[in-house]
């Protein structure tokens, strides 16, 4: 039987042998031209990518709820990880942090989401926290498979969310939408470490307006519109929640004119923000403010900011929780006139 069994592998072995050899004889002439069929390949690589259907884009969102958002990222010497409740108590966050180096970058490759689609969307956009004390000026880089680029930069205000927005328009104009295959959120050259956080990215439709990473409103404010240097006033201050906020903030009080900046007041709990009841409204006050002395008059900016604590590793430092009113820009709510006295 072992005889046999031997004999019918080797009698196998020669047919496959002749097979290759027969094969090889017929196709000699035609394996000379391999190694530039494989050269034009990677030349031409929109020529293998048209063979897929993109990814449809619009309505696309990421959140980093799922470890499947994190799936979605490529890293280039930066770290992303999950977060939740850092704004309110069901938001969800990725932090990224970036590290000195050239460009440090996350990126969508078509190795981690495929060729896609943006044609149906008309807007990109992405909510961005910055903890650092400073601004922090992000890039972001869009390619389609042809190697067309789109880039453009952003200035990040410390302790704040910012909503970065990008009609698909302007993207359409340097690129082709319908293969877009690449986007990098990076920064250039960052002398230290640095931190971001990013969520809600949304592709959004006609029908599917960008989301309001904002969950506070304000509602208004009792407050005089002319003081006196050095006087006392009273205030009260009325905000109404979307969500619920997570921990309980301080209320900031500043005068601003230009670069030039002074504190009012800073109001920190007993009241009680993680308390306050969703689309009710809450009321801070009255309170008393005192104008400095030494104030110049003049016109003035009063900013009224609610700041959650957040822990760091040197302390804590501030999360101001932005306004979803259009009016308001950053948080001026109201024009205060400064006199010097005997005006009023």
């Amino acid at each position: 039987m072992e005889r046999k069994r031997f004999a019918r592998v080797a009698l196998n072995t020669l047919w496959a042998l002749l097979i290759i050899t027969v094969l090889l004889l017929f196709f000699k002439d035609r394996l000379s031209g391999l190694p530039g069929l494989i050269k034009k390949i990677r030349k031409e690589p929109e020529a293998i990518v048209t063979g897929f259907k993109p990814r449809k884009m619009a309505g696309f969102r990421c959140d980093f709820r799922e470890p499947a958002d994190l799936e979605l990222w490529k890293t280039s010497r930066v770290r992303l990880q999950p977060v939740s409740s850092l704004l309110g108590a069901d938001d969800s966050w990725g932090k990224a942090t970036y590290y000195p180096s050239g460009s440090p970058g996350l990126l969508w490759t078509e190795d981690t989401i495929g060729v896609m689609d943006w044609r149906g969307a008309e807007r990109f956009s992405v909510s961005v926290y910055n903890p650092q004390a400073w601004a922090v000026d992000p890039k972001i880089k869009i390619k389609d498979v042809s190697g067309n680029t789109y880039q453009k930069n952003f200035v990040l205000p410390p302790g704040r969310v910012t909503r970065i927005d990008l009609p698909t328009e302007e993207i359409a104009a340097r690129l082709d939408l319908s293969h877009v295959g690449y986007l990098n959120l990076f920064l250039w050259n960052p002398a230290t470490e640095t931190v971001l956080y990013y969520s809600d990215l949304v592709l959004s439709g006609s029908d599917q307006p960008a989301p309001a990473t904002a969950l506070v409103r304000f509602m208004g404010l009792q407050f005089p519109s002319m003081v006196r240097r050095g006087e006392t006033v009273e205030g009260a201050f009325y905000f109404i929640l979307h969500k619920k906020l997570s921990g309980d903030h301080t209320l900031f009080l500043q005068l601003r004119r230009g670069e030039e900046l002074h504190t009012l007041a800073r109001i920190d709990p007993p009241f009680p923000t993680s308390k306050w009841r969703v689309e009710r409204l809450a009321k801070v006050g009255p309170i008393p403010v005192t104008i400095p002395g030494e104030i110049a008059v003049g016109i003035y900016q009063l900013e009224v900011m609610l700041a959650q604590p957040v822990p760091t590793e040197n302390g804590f430092t501030y999360l101001f929780q932005p306004y979803d009113n259009p009016e308001i820009e950053g948080f001026a709510v109201s024009e205060i006139t400064v006199t010097a006295g005997g005006e009023k």
